[in-house]
């Protein structure tokens, strides 16, 4: 290798025993020069550093908005840094063989993003925030949480970084599409501060304590204490877990429940596990049928029905599960179902029933997002069903039904500071999944909001087999159906990117969960048209 020339790799043939090699040189080809033109900023400075580390700067003196690097080496790869009105950018580019730099539109564009509590409802703009990208630090961000910025479009700036007085900096990527749009348009900052966080526990217990930003947080109370102090928790106002791992009767018990810490005081903050018994029937069966030997599963714990179809479970009282699951051979099996248990102990429902398998109603899974792909916990759905009650999202956004084939539903779904959204769905044997995006008020675009209703929820098509096989997963799942997909992402529930990848053509696509973390994430196939579905995939150890 050599500045200026195409690397070269050769195979040395011989080396003699004197040590002599053979052939004794190698050619290396010069790269050809090229004249690179970008449009600037009038009066703007432009650098391009490339890839061999040389460096060509040329400024628009003659102010025609344009400028003209001389003889460079193409291709090459590299950075440019443009200096135009006062602001300063760096951004990555890429020179072709014809001497053709991509970006090309080296102008400098205002874009605005907003900074906001994590977590704070209603929405709470951070101000005197500042973001910096490509090497930008905009000023304080004002009373609404909005910096501006001047950056170049179409372009990903990798490391983006938000930060505020008595908040946890964060990065993130930050995408200015072409049209000067960007995406995330809002970056959403944690408070900062961490505390000793105090839980009530059975005797030995391990708890761990973690959230999407912060990370997991753990300690053990002594083999006589029922109190444990878990250190360097930050407060979480949402998207946190608690795990409980503790010895009940001789057994090891694990279960896992929402928690919020708020000024160093968790709720739940009890965290000894109580009994909790539920049974498990045939539905509709007159007289009641048990069913013996079914597994039961919530808050990350499994266990086996007894003779009597009662599962014995050891849980967190005070708490809404919103992940009760059951299965039993010969029966259709149930997931994402909420199951409370009371300050008492009581669960409601006490009950579960599963319906033999090949009459059961097919159901409908409704799931909700944001328009930067995170779920929308504590939305209002309800279906025009008789008897049917609304449902509310859980942390994954999901809600669901099992209704009646061959029918079409009307669905409403509601929360405050969001724009009400209405849509209908015909259901198939099949049953049917189905993705919302709701829009806040003060962000709603006014291309998709009828000002004089709701807004209409339009969902992909061409997506609609895609599924997840099998789910929940522990090391691999298949994704199918998606033979219309060009690329697939997996995001966690607060939006963060974990994987991308292209699928295009491809029916099914075997993914490789291994390297994630326990919990919920959502699964995006989307189209080279920009069509998309949202799955949800829970990975478990």
């Amino acid at each position: 290798a050599a500045v200026g020339y195409f690397d070269t790799i050769i195979a040395l043939l011989k080396v003699d025993i004197v040590g002599f090699p053979d052939p004794t040189y190698c050619v290396l080809k010069k790269k050809p020069l090229k004249n690179v033109e970008v449009k600037v900023d009038g009066g703007a400075t432009v650098t391009l550093v490339d890839g061999d580390g040389k460096s060509y700067t040329e400024t628009d003196t003659d102010r025609d908005g344009s400028v003209t690097l001389p003889n460079v080496p193409v291709p090459t790869t590299g950075t440019v840094t443009v200096e135009a009105n006062g602001k300063t950018v760096k951004v990555p580019v890429r020179v072709d063989k014809d001497g053709n730099m991509s970006p090309s539109d080296l102008k400098l564009y205002q874009v605005t993003v907003k900074v906001v509590e994590l977590g704070a409802t209603p929405e709470k703009p951070i101000a005197g925030a500042t973001v910096t990208a490509g090497g930008q630090t905009s000023a304080a961000t004002d009373a609404d949480g909005v910096a501006t910025l001047h950056l170049v479009k179409g372009v990903d700036y990798e490391d983006t970084k938000a930060e505020a007085s008595g908040y946890t900096e964060r990065t993130v990527k930050l995408e200015v599409k072409a049209d000067g749009s960007v995406k995330p348009d809002k970056i959403e900052l944690a408070k900062t501060g961490s505390h000793s966080v105090n839980f009530t526990v059975d005797k030995g217990a391990t708890v761990t304590v973690s959230d999407p930003i912060n990370g997991a947080h753990t300690a053990t109370a002594g083999p006589n204490d029922t109190q444990v102090s878990v250190p360097g928790v930050p407060d979480v106002a949402t998207g946190g877990t608690v795990t409980v791992k503790a010895t009940v009767d001789g057994q090891e018990r694990v279960v896992t429940v929402p928690v919020k810490v708020e000024n160093g005081v968790a709720t739940p903050s009890d965290l000894t596990l109580h009994v909790v018994t539920v049974k498990v029937v045939e539905k509709d069966a007159s007289p009641e049928v048990l069913i013996a030997g079914a597994t039961v599963a919530v808050g990350g714990q499994s266990v086996t029905a007894g003779s009597n179809g009662e599962a014995t479970l050891h849980l967190v009282k005070g708490v809404t599960y919103s992940d009760l699951g059951a299965a039993a051979t010969g029966y259709t099996a149930i997931s994402g179902q909420t199951l409370t248990v009371d300050g008492g102990g009581h669960a409601t429902p006490d009950k579960i029933e599963l319906t033999k398998a090949g009459q059961s109603d097919p159901y409908l899974h409704v799931f909700v997002v944001d328009e930067n792909l995170r779920a929308i916990d504590g939305v209002s759905v309800s279906v025009n069903v008789s008897g049917e009650e609304p449902r509310v999202t859980d942390r994954a956004g999901h809600a669901a039904w099992q209704l009646k084939a061959d029918g079409k539903y009307e669905l409403t779904l509601k929360k405050d500071e969001y724009v009400t959204v209405t849509t209908s769905v015909k259901l198939d044997v099949r049953g049917h999944d189905l993705t919302v995006v709701m829009q806040r008020v003060a962000q709603a675009d006014p291309k998709k909001e009828d000002p004089k209703g709701p807004v209409t929820a339009v969902e992909s098509e061409l997506l609609a087999g895609a599924s997840l096989y099998p789910n929940p997963a522990r090391e691999y799942t298949t994704l199918q159906g998606i033979e219309h997909a060009e690329m697939v992402s997996i995001l966690t529930l607060s939006g963060v990117e974990v994987q991308r990848l292209a699928v295009p053509g491809e029916r099914e696509h075997k993914l490789d969960v291994s390297s994630l973390a326990e919990g919920i994430y959502l699964v995006v196939p989307e189209t080279r048209g920009g069509e998309r579905r949202t799955l949800k995939l829970v990975v478990r150890r």
